[in-house]
């Protein structure tokens, strides 16, 4: 595992987050899945790639 996960949605966009440690990870034929630990952001958890939520940002989905 990097020590960063890199996100990139398109050619113009792309953001990394480090890695202070991974709490879970799952891959099977349909998706991978990995929550981790980051300093800035705590725990953050992503789907094929892709950040779903992190802590710092939850309580946004909430209100959706």
């Amino acid at each position: 595992m990097s020590e960063w996960f890199d996100e990139t949605l398109h050619d113009a966009y792309h953001q990394g987050f480090k890695i202070q440690k991974v709490l879970f990870e799952s891959k099977t034929e349909h998706q991978h899945l990995i929550i981790f630990e980051s300093g800035s952001f705590g725990r953050v958890m992503a789907l094929d790639g892709i950040i779903q939520t992190t802590e710092r940002d939850e309580f946004i989905y909430h209100e959706m």
